[in-house]
């Protein structure tokens, strides 16, 4: 072997626009040029002969296989490997000379420079670019049949010029390598024994587009970065999907299996499709509170100013300004990320029973009944942490089911569960009330030491995380004391432990998010809706198995927590409880399929759809059942109002979704200067604000709350104003027009 010496070698297929820059770029230092080429029916070859390559022909099977063969045809001691669309730049080339001659390495790390739609990519996940591309011929060896690379015996090195790589000038080029590059990961994902789930093929492109995106600043690529991480996200969704489809065509009973997969994705569908439904309801007061703040606030003033006054963790809104960033901030856009974990806490939901069973009725049964739900439903179109908190929190319970199961679960579960408890407590505080079903079941299955002190470990980010967040939470509780000490009757919009509190999740559950004026109709609808979920919970219980126990808790702990919880600290309401919404649909299914009577079991399903159908009916065509109508007041009062008038709130300031809609051009303010304020006050500040204001727009909206002795109404009277005219407005209640005839 001649010392010292570099041998090159450069793989080929069709690459006579590349090759002869290729070759030329290593001219300076290259002992030899070996070219494998594979079949190429262009002039790639007779450029390379041209320029004094040694050419070889081997019909391509695999990167690593055909690298390996180059190099087992190079005389030097060191191997340097270029692609064709590559080139040495001067500055490498000198340097390469240099360090062959160093004792202390056998290979060398290079980095490299990606330019990708005719622009260099400096972030996007491409750079930076750093491999093994120089090393002594006897010490490495070409691994992996994609994304190879080589595995090297002894120190390595590291360069500091690049190479510069000229990957794909246009979408053409890109897309016909995305075929090519899936098939190929997706034959060796299979050889490794991975397997095909919805949950990665839904997963696995979105964590790939904010991992490109945003944690590896690809915004700072332009346009080619947002591109690039679509284009790459689409990638990882082509090879998920070509393993599926790999992995139906080798199996024995094909039809079965694609059936199935079949019917769970067209249910998916349809729950996208509920949940799209109705949608673009105006914004209410908290999701334009939300709203709002990732407007206007930074990302360091959610965490630092905002979050302050909000009684919430900070995951939700830094999750939704990402969203905006790139969506923008209709009523659809703000919604839809509650959207998309609603529907992968559907999905969730289906997995979960089959960890619970075999059983295929039961699986479907539950998959259906939490589709048509119409409570999780109402909550998968709010722009609020409930729907994420839901997914957070069957995703943390699927992968501890996992994790209880299985003496030798795999890895990747024990970082999934850890992960997912601390974005479910940064997301949402109630779901605190879940961590006591993961140690109660873990103790009544008398799990090993070693695994509990993976258990253990699980919960260190979780209390990292919570000590750093604590200061901040202190700001929040106390703020949260003072306004209970302030607003007394806060307490009942907070929800206190009570009967009517517990009976109202009860009914929400499963009739969903309705309120009728005829309370007679509404009880006698609710004991009705009633009777076919109570006889599969009743079933459910007289059928539990230790499996099932593990929902039960899911279900029943952080309700009785909860309720006792909130005799001090006051936080008990149903739409809190969002995520343990599927432990509920999971108990009914499983008490309904396990009915003696196949034909009693079809019936009572067949009741708790009709259930689920007549709930979401009455949300979707009662606009009454819709969210508060700010847009509709908000705009009327826009169009009326005059220039000569005013609009007032009960309140210290103008209501957030006032400020939302409103095009600003009638003057609008908060009536008081405090929560607590008294008709002195009022008075010098509406003294103030009425100066030359013939008219007032007054909007009663949380008046009880804030001014329940009506001091702002007693004003406005003392001041010679009165009550011309009323409009009413779903959920804002009554707008008061008063007029005053002189000044």
């Amino acid at each position: 072997m001649n010392r010292n010496k570099i041998s090159v070698t450069i793989i080929t297929l069709n690459e006579e626009n590349n090759i002869e820059r290729c070759m030329k770029s290593v001219k300076s230092f290259a002992d030899e040029v070996i070219v494998v080429d594979s079949g190429s029916t262009d002039k790639t070859v007779d450029i390379a002969k041209k320029l004094g390559a040694k050419i070889f022909v081997r019909k391509f099977d695999d990167y690593s296989n055909q690298k390996n063969f180059a190099a087992s045809k190079t005389v030097g001691e060191w191997v340097f490997s270029l692609d064709a669309d590559e080139v040495a730049a001067e500055q490498l080339s000198e340097e390469v000379k240099s360090a062959v001659k160093v004792k202390d390495y056998n290979a060398y790390l290079i980095p490299r420079r990606n330019f990708i739609l005719r622009a260099e990519i400096k972030y996007t996940r491409f750079s930076p670019d750093k491999h093994i591309w120089l090393w002594k011929k006897e010490k490495g060896k070409w691994v992996g049949k994609v994304h190879e690379e080589v595995k090297v015996d002894g120190w390595v090195g590291e360069l500091k010029n690049a190479k510069i790589h000229y990957q794909y000038e246009t979408v053409g080029e890109f897309l016909s390598m995305m075929n090519k590059y899936t098939e190929r990961m997706a034959d060796e994902a299979i050889e490794k024994g991975s397997r095909f789930s919805l949950l990665r093929l839904f997963f696995a492109p979105t964590l790939s587009f904010f991992r490109r995106f945003f944690y590896k600043k690809g915004f700072l690529d332009g346009w080619r970065g947002f591109f690039l991480s679509y284009l790459m996200a689409i990638y990882r969704m082509t090879t998920w999907i070509k393993i599926w489809e790999k992995t139906m065509r080798n199996r024995s009973s094909p039809s079965g299996l694609l059936k199935k997969a079949y019917i769970v994705f067209l249910i998916l569908v349809v729950a996208l499709i509920l949940r799209l439904l109705v949608i673009n309801q105006s914004l209410w007061l908290d999701e334009s509170i939300g709203a709002y703040a990732v407007k206007n606030f930074t990302y360091k003033g959610i965490l630092t100013h905002f979050i302050a006054s909000d009684f919430h963790p900070p995951l939700y809104y830094l999750t939704l300004k990402s969203w905006t960033v790139l969506f923008g901030y209709s009523e659809v856009a703000l919604r839809f990320p509650s959207i998309i974990f609603g529907i992968l806490t559907v999905y969730l939901t289906y997995l979960i029973a089959g960890k619970i069973s075999d059983n295929k009725f039961f699986q479907m049964a539950a998959l259906v009944l939490i589709t048509t739900s119409p409570f999780h439903i109402y909550y998968s179109q709010e722009a609020r942490m409930y729907s994420m908190a839901a997914f957070f929190a069957a995703l943390s319970i699927y992968s501890f089911i996992n994790l209880l199961d299985n003496t030798k679960a795999s890895l990747a579960y024990w970082f999934i569960f850890s992960l997912s408890i601390v974005w479910l407590i940064f997301t949402d505080y109630m779901p605190i009330f879940l961590f006591p079903v993961f140690w109660t079941a873990a103790l009544i299955r008398r799990k090993n030491f070693n695994w509990w002190i993976k258990f253990f470990f699980t919960h260190v980010p979780v209390l990292i995380f919570g000590i750093l967040w604590l200061p901040t939470l202190m700001k929040q509780l106390a703020g949260s004391r003072w306004l209970l000490s302030t607003l007394p009757a806060w307490k009942v919009v907070a929800g206190g432990a009570t009967i009517k509190q517990l009976g109202l999740v009860w009914a929400k559950f499963t009739l969903g998010r309705l309120s009728l004026t005829d309370k007679f109709l509404y009880y006698t609808l609710i004991t009705l809706a009633s009777i076919p979920f109570m006889v599969g919970l009743t079933n459910a219980v007289k059928k539990r198995e230790i499996i099932t126990n593990i929902i039960t808790m899911w279900l029943v702990l952080p309700l009785v927590i909860g309720f006792i919880a909130s005799i001090w600290f006051p936080a008990f309401v149903y739409f809190r409880f969002l995520y343990i919404i599927p432990a509920f649909y999971l108990l009914v299914s499983w008490g309904v399929s396990n009915s003696r009577s196949p034909i009693f079991t079809r019936i009572i399903f067949i009741f708790l759809l009709l259930v689920n159908i007549f709930g979401l009916s009455i949300y979707y065509f009662d606009k009454n059942q819709h969210r508060e109508n700010w847009r509709e007041a908000v705009d009327f009062v826009d169009k009326v109002g005059k220039n000569n008038e005013a609009i007032i709130f009960e309140y210290p300031e103008v209501f957030t979704p006032y400020k939302w809609y409103t095009k600003g051009k009638i003057l609008a303010v908060g009536a008081t200067d405090s929560l607590s304020p008294n008709s002195d006050m009022i008075s010098q500040r509406m003294n103030r604000v009425l100066q030359g204001k013939t008219g007032v727009y007054y909007f009663e909206y949380l008046r009880d709350l804030s001014d329940p002795k009506h001091y702002v109404e007693s004003t406005l009277n003392e001041y010679g104003y009165s009550v011309k005219k009323i409009y009413s407005f779903n959920g804002v209640g009554q707008v008061f027009y008063w007029t005053k005839s002189k000044i």
